[in-house]
């Protein structure tokens, strides 16, 4: 699925440590990193608001559409940020990749680690198996 600009991917279940990275990195070049983890202090309510609508608007642009679906409702980007960080920031995950035919590559991510897993399968095996 494509991003829109913003990080290289949009989030699905399965690439939240890069995601995770790339946005925070977006969010404090866009100074609205304080809004997020609740220590941003603006001169006015006003600007505390549109703040935050931005982060939050930054963040909901970048998910893929069954998880934006999780977070559409919610008001604030730390809220948003922080449901994202409990269903998928611990969680034991696998993505399957294609990579040179026979190889398959799965990706997996427990909290920060990623533990690659490479399976090689040669056509004598799919064969077999279908």
């Amino acid at each position: 699925m494509t991003s829109s600009g913003i990080v290289r991917e949009v989030l699905t279940s399965y690439n939240y440590e890069e995601w995770k990275t790339l946005m925070k990195n977006y969010l404090i070049g866009k100074n609205l990193w304080d809004v997020v983890v609740g220590t941003g202090s603006s001169s006015t309510e006003v600007e505390a608001r549109r703040m935050n609508g931005e982060a939050l608007h930054l963040i909901q642009l970048s998910c893929g559409p069954h998880i934006f679906d999780q977070i559409k409702d919610f008001e604030t980007a730390q809220r948003a940020w922080n449901h994202l960080a409990t269903l998928y920031g611990s969680e034991f995950k696998a993505q399957p990749h294609i990579r040179h035919g026979t190889y398959y590559v799965f990706r997996c991510i427990f909290k920060s680690y990623f533990i690659c897993i490479y399976l090689h399968i040669t056509l004598f095996q799919i064969f077999i198996y279908v």
